[in-house]
């Protein structure tokens, strides 16, 4: 009967399972090309008992895991004397993953040298490759860290031997045939993770929340207001929600209704009270779903009617032998604010940005009429001369 000899392989990889990313964004403008959960550590050591023995270490796809410190494994027999011990600790970087669970092996056989008898025992480990790809393309890397506040990205890895888990204000979710991870409403600091066995990951996610409105491309409308007749500026803007680095095809963006606002000169004539403000009735509170370019719709910065002339009495006619224009000012205060897609008017929405911008509608003595907003600005003459951003609108015959 052999006194036992002790084998310590079973269990030495220091993990159930180790993670990798390739190449990926954890900021914008910022690129890492690989992170690893943590190094691999393989020990193992045999003790010879009184008669000694024979170990033998035989590996299987360990090299999807390269050597980075400690102990060269032994390639052959190792002939350990009795009563001694012997042990190799190897530390590993994972450098490509598993192909199925567990395939990563190491197995240990001690051969007593009396009795012939036969110990063995085997670690396994998995490697596994991890991938988080957001449905809208942003960065030029499938593998984005720097997501938009409830963006949708698929989570992805290879082997397909995880389990995923969140939390916070983010959810899992199955999307043709994938797990998916729909990101937080707003950054409240949810954290995504997976697991094999004991092993975990955690992703450094950053959620971006829209920080910022920008018109592009305004295009002048021509309201049929007479020559010699004043009003009918307007213009229709492009407006899309920044940052570009994220999608923000996950939400609906609204102009918060608002009374907040000021008015002076000939537009604080009584006649104008209705339009004062940005309410629901000036085109307040009427929710677009952005796309995935975070284009957020056609806005319509207009005052298409035609404008009265006031006479001495603060009287308002469309008499343009009596009264006058005189110089005035209007301003909107507005704000944006966001939620889930798909919202109705009178919904409220779920944060409000920090940004804002005013809409301003301003007139002069001569009748013409400017109205600006987001840095874009259309204006009408009384002759009927359209400029936009000062210069003249040639798009009208």
């Amino acid at each position: 009967m052999t006194n036992t000899a002790t084998i310590l392989v079973g269990k030495t990889f220091s993990e159930d399972a180790y993670f990798y990313e390739d190449a990926y964004t954890n900021s914008p403008g910022d690129v890492a090309l690989r992170r690893v959960s943590t190094n691999a550590v393989l020990t193992c050591s045999a003790y010879g008992g009184p008669n000694g023995g024979v170990l033998r270490l035989d590996t299987a796809n360990l090299s999807r895991l390269a050597r980075v410190g400690g102990d060269a494994l032994p390639s052959g027999p190792v002939d350990v004397a009795p009563f001694s011990s012997v042990s190799w600790r190897a530390e590993y970087e994972p450098v490509a993953h598993s192909e199925r669970e567990n395939d990563i092996a190491a197995t240990a056989t001690f051969c007593e040298n009396v009795s012939g008898e036969t110990l063995a025992s085997t670690a396994k480990t998995t490697v596994v490759k991890l991938t988080l790809e957001p449905w809208e393309a942003k960065s030029g890397f499938e593998n984005r860290h720097v997501v938009g506040v409830n963006e949708v990205v698929r989570c992805a890895s290879e082997p397909e031997v995880v389990e995923w888990s969140e939390n916070g204000g983010g959810m899992l979710v199955g999307v043709l045939g994938y797990t998916n991870y729909k990101c937080p409403l707003v950054d409240d600091g949810s954290v995504l993770s997976c697991f094999v066995g004991g092993s975990r990951y955690y992703f450094n996610l950053t959620f971006v929340e829209p920080s910022l409105v920008v018109a592009r491309s305004p295009v002048a409308v021509d309201f049929g207001i007479p020559e010699n007749h004043a009003g009918g500026a307007g213009m229709n803007l492009q407006i899309y929600v920044l940052p570009e680095t994220v999608s923000f095809s996950g939400i609906a963006m609204e102009e918060i209704p608002s009374s907040s606002g000021t008015h002076q000169g000939y537009f604080s004539n009584i006649y104008f009270a209705n339009v004062w403000y940005h309410t629901v009735a000036m085109g307040a509170g009427r929710w677009t779903n952005v796309h995935p370019d975070n284009f957020c719709g056609e806005d319509r910065a207009w005052m298409g009617d035609e404008l009265p002339r006031e006479m001495p009495n603060g009287a308002m006619t469309f008499d343009m032998s009596e009264g006058a224009w005189h110089a005035g000012e209007m301003v909107w205060d507005i704000s944006w604010g966001w939620a889930d897609v798909n919202k109705e008017v009178g919904d409220l929405p779920t944060k409000a940005m920090s940004f804002s911008c005013n809409q301003t509608f301003a007139i002069d003595e001569k009748g013409t009429l400017t109205v600006s907003k987001l840095q874009k600005m259309v204006s009408r003459g009384t002759n009927n001369v359209i400029q936009i951003n000062g210069v003249l609108d040639l798009s009208r015959p």
